[in-house]
């Protein structure tokens, strides 16, 4: 009985270690984040429908600010869309659940799009995010991107700026 004990103690020193390490070497790296903007104007459709949803008072999405009175021809020339890419990596050997880019908005910036998916990152990966911002033609790309995801239900958050 006594080698048993000695044993399964042994086991749950080892078990425990190892739960340790994977606790603490557990990480998501933001390798890199880039923007590219698009005027509205190129994307007409999308900005005629965010207009309607202003108009009906229910803007799908993160509200910065209100946009103007006016039609979308008038409006349109404006505003453009900016995409930011961040680039992250798992290095953990479970998954990233609830992976997702909040923009810390400036002067001019209307919304944030709304990510119709729960994103993730699969253990051990890389992958890219996308957040889409409607933002003034005046101001600069660059801007603070706070990432959130969590590992083992515990919420983590990184805060970049924007190249």
């Amino acid at each position: 009985m006594k080698p048993l004990s000695i044993l399964l103690s042994v086991l749950l020193l080892l078990v425990t270690g190892f739960t340790g390490y994977l606790y603490v070497t557990c990480s998501v790296t933001v390798l890199g984040a880039a923007a590219t903007s698009t005027e509205a104007q190129a994307q007409s459709e999308q900005f005629e429908e965010i207009l309607a949803q202003y108009r009906a008072g229910a803007p799908m999405g993160v509200v910065f600010d209100t946009l103007p009175e006016g039609d979308a021809e008038d409006l349109m020339p404006r505003y453009r869309f900016i995409t930011y890419h961040v680039q992250l990596r798992n290095t953990c050997f479970i998954p990233a659940t609830t992976v997702e880019v909040e923009i810390v908005p400036r002067q001019g910036d209307v919304l944030q799009l709304p990510d119709p998916v729960q994103r993730g990152l699969p253990s051990s990966s890389e992958g890219i995010l996308d957040a889409v911002l409607l933002s003034s033609v005046e101001g600069h790309t660059i801007r603070e991107l706070r990432v959130t995801w969590y590992l083992w239900g515990i919420p983590f958050e990184k805060r970049i700026l924007s190249n």
